[in-house]
């Protein structure tokens, strides 16, 4: 352990100048310790006995200083009897750790170079202080000069002549005040307070080569020689043997260390040279000091090139720099760096690209960097191309997501017209033998309204855009809905259609309903699509899991032309169906019940079929649902269709600039007895909101000229207006998720997609218009549901 010699020196001569020991209990501990060294070693010290003795009586300060002169006497004793002291003063050190801030015990465990400097410091200082307390101030400025002097002094530097003349010039100093027979008396004094202590320590006898000359009586300095220096000097020598065994056994360590070193050495190069990247052992100041066979292999320089060379000259372009490299493992604890890159150059001059890692080490005692290069120039090309190619895909996938929202707008744009006219000849008292043309027309269109769909669905799972929402839902009430939609198909076929609710609780539960309704309207479309007698059988059933979870199966069954149990695999797959010819037969993408696969896969479910072949099929697939504790009353009642005049005292915006919409909309509205005032842009729109009286909502298109239906919604809501916050319904022929999110943004509350159902446009509107009478001010607050 370092110690500071010069602070525990301070630290004694301040507990000295106290005048009293603190530790009174510990010094009585310590002089017990040594009498029972004593016995148990058989050691008879007549001297040691009667300064216990005298050490009983003493007062606290004495017995601080006897038990120093006490532990030195034992130590003599040691030596007079042939015993070695090596570890006298460590064990008693491990024993009293308090001893080490004693403030005059202390001293003692100071090495001797240090010892003899620090009791020459005591002295003068002792000196100094003894003279001003019997004859009064001394010279201030000089007196400070001294006392930084001796402040200064280093206890492992300052030389002997320098002690000797800082005694010499405080004797000048106090002869030249008090004449030369008191600071003489002065000198005595003190000497014989530090002999009476210290005398055994081998250090003490230096303390006479500083005094001035004749500050001893010649019959003093002869009587301390003769009776100390055969022991000082017996002490001194077996300090030296004992150094020199020391030195020798360190002699010995060093070697055999060095010879570990040099084999380590010899190991690491080996394992370096197997590393397949190029290394390079560089010093503090970057000089090369070692480099493997690979990294000439790989950039062509040779060793007897670079070594003892500086690298960031021979052949670093932009790598770390050996400051650098230093500044960072001293920062981060000797820790490796890792993750660098840079340009070297190679033997032809030509820049490389280069991974870089550093990892310190230690050659011969010196801290080195082991710098491992790694050529990137194929990986980085190659990280080129695939950035290219990942841009060229994105670029091809948004070029497919417009191409798809632009056919989809087209598509549904006229087929908006052929489902809206169809839907309204059909509830105007058509002709009987009108009927059945219409149905055909509008099975038609609602046929080709589902193949555009498959279409974007797919597109949209291809690129996993498809969003699922968690809202409370009521599965019966799902069921019914979904078998409302095939009655009037099933009916002309001549079908059964049967609903079988087995074990389904009046619960809710947290689902996707436009999902679960997407998924059972394909099961149900293919099972009625390949049916001409019989029925279709919707069952549910439903069985709680662990925790609120619970597992809800679903069942399509229908008495069709089944399917072969070679092919059952295969119609899962997208575009693919149980023959080559159902397409031309039956219709269809082929895409529907791969669409269907992969909805219930998201949504963590699995899906499957059992079926003979002209004996029907049975769907199946089961999802985990999570429960809602809401019970449901089964008898609620279920939404009416639209009612003519059903909106009546409803004022509404229709912001649509294709005539056909216009006319088919109109139509439906003035049916509903709902008040139009319609705008062919977003401009018109914030016109007419200036010239209306009151308002209930706006069904807004959003692709118009002049403004848009996403600017005119937004200058809404940041403007002025009374209508602020009425709700905004976007009407439009996309499908698109990004266009559902764009109209949220804007600050529409719902979305319509074209064509629409008459009997949702009407429920939306009714919804919104109830919303809008109370307080039109909370209606912004509640935005559109994006799934």
């Amino acid at each position: 352990m370092a110690w500071n010699w010069r602070s525990r020196f301070d630290n004694i001569f301040r507990l000295r100048r106290a005048g009293t020991s603190d530790t009174p209990g510990l010094e009585c501990r310590v002089v017990g310790y040594l009498q029972q060294k004593m016995e148990a070693q058989a050691l008879q010290l007549p001297l040691f006995a009667s300064k216990v003795k005298v050490y009983a009586k003493q007062s606290a300060e004495e017995r601080a200083q006897s038990v120093v002169s006490l532990f030195l006497l034992y130590e003599q004793s040691l030596l007079s009897n042939g015993h070695s002291v090596t570890h006298t003063r460590r064990d008693l050190l491990e024993h009293f750790p308090e001893l080490e801030y004693h403030p005059y015990f202390s001293l003692v465990f100071f090495p001797f170079d240090q010892q003899k400097i620090a009791i020459a410091t005591l002295f003068m200082a002792e000196v100094l202080r003894r003279s001003e307390e019997a004859f009064g101030a001394l010279n201030e400025g000089w007196k400070k000069a001294f006392e930084h002097q001796l402040a200064l002094v280093n206890f492992s530097t300052t030389d002997d002549l320098s002690i000797s003349n800082y005694s010499k010039s405080l004797f000048a100093q106090l002869e030249s005040r008090f004449g030369r027979a008191v600071t003489k008396g002065l000198f005595q004094e003190e000497f014989y307070k530090l002999r009476k202590i210290y005398q055994f320590l081998p250090s003490f006898s230096y303390l006479l080569s500083f005094l001035p000359v004749n500050v001893l009586d010649e019959n003093q300095v002869l009587q301390y020689n003769k009776a100390q220096m055969e022991e000082v000097l017996l002490a001194e020598l077996n300090r030296q043997q004992e150094l020199i065994h020391a030195l020798n056994e360190k002699t010995a360590e060093n070697k055999k260390i060095k010879a570990s070193n040099l084999a380590q050495q010899e190991q690491l190069f080996r394992v370096l040279e197997c590393n397949p990247e190029g290394v390079v052992i560089i010093d503090e100041q970057g000089m090369v000091v070692y480099s493997t066979a690979r990294f000439e292999a790989l950039f062509g320089w040779k060793r007897a090139e670079i070594h003892g060379v500086s690298y960031q000259q021979s052949f670093s372009k932009d790598a770390p720099t050996s400051a650098y490299i230093g500044q960072y493992c001293e920062q981060n604890n000797m820790e490796d760096l890792t993750h660098q890159e840079g340009i070297i150059l190679n033997a032809a001059g030509e820049e490389v690209r280069v991974a870089i890692a550093v990892s310190v080490l230690c050659i011969e005692d010196a801290r080195c960097y082991c710098l491992f290069f790694k050529d990137i120039s194929e990986r980085l090309a190659y990280e080129r191309k695939l950035k290219d190619a990942k841009i060229l895909a994105e670029e091809s996938a948004k070029a497919k997501a417009e191409f798809l929202s632009i056919m989809s707008h087209e598509i549904r744009t006229p087929l908006n017209a052929v489902v809206g006219l169809t839907n309204i000849l059909i509830e105007e008292d058509p002709k009987e033998e009108q009927v059945e043309s219409l149905q055909t027309l509008r099975f038609s269109a609602e046929n080709l309204l589902s193949i555009i769909n498959d279409i974007l669905d797919f597109s949209k799972i291809e690129s996993g855009k498809v969003i699922f929402e968690s809202i409370p839902v009521n599965l019966g009430d799902l069921c019914h809905q979904v078998l409302k939609t095939f009655e009037s198909r099933v009916e002309a076929k001549g079908l059964n259609l049967v609903l079988n609710l087995e074990t389904v609780p009046p619960l809710m539960v947290l689902a996707d309903p436009t999902r679960i309704n997407q998924i059972l309207t394909n099961l149900i479309g293919n099972a009625l699509k390949f049916t001409e007698e019989g029925e279709i059988k919707l069952s549910c059933s439903m069985k709680k899991d662990k925790g609120n979870k619970a597992i809800v199966n679903f069942r399509v069954q229908d008495t069709g032309i089944g399917i072969a149990e070679d092919k059952q695999r295969l119609i899962f797959e997208r575009f693919a169906q149980a023959e080559s010819n159902t397409t031309r037969q039956f219709g269809g993408t082929g895409l529907g019940l791969s669409i269907t696969k992969c909805l219930i896969d998201r949504m963590g479910g699995f899906i499957g079929v059992k079926s003979e072949e002209g004996k029907g099929a049975c769907f199946y697939f089961e999802i985990k649902l999570d429960l809602v504790n809401i019970p449901v009353d089964e008898q609620q009642e279920r939404e009416h269709k639209a009612e003519e005049g059903g909106l009546r005292g409803v004022t509404v915006i229709l912001a649509e600039d294709n005539p056909i919409n216009v006319m088919v909309a109109t139509k439906f509205l003035n049916k509903w007895a709902v008040e139009t005032v319609v705008a062919k842009s977003g401009v018109e729109v914030l016109e007419a909101l200036e010239d209306c009286a009151s308002l209930d909502l706006i069904l807004m298109d959003l692709q118009m000229p002049v403004m848009d239906g996403f600017t005119a919604c937004r200058k809404l809501r940041e403007g002025t207006s009374k209508f602020k916050n009425v709700p905004v319904i976007a009407l439009s022929a996309s499908v698109l998720d990004e266009t559902k999110k764009e109209a949220e943004d804007s600050g529409m509350n719902d979305f319509i997609t074209k064509p629409f159902k008459p009997d949702e446009l009407f429920h939306t509107i009714k919804r919104y218009a109830a919303k809008s009478t109370p307080n039109q001010d909370e209606v912004a607050e509640n935005p559109m549901d994006l799934t």
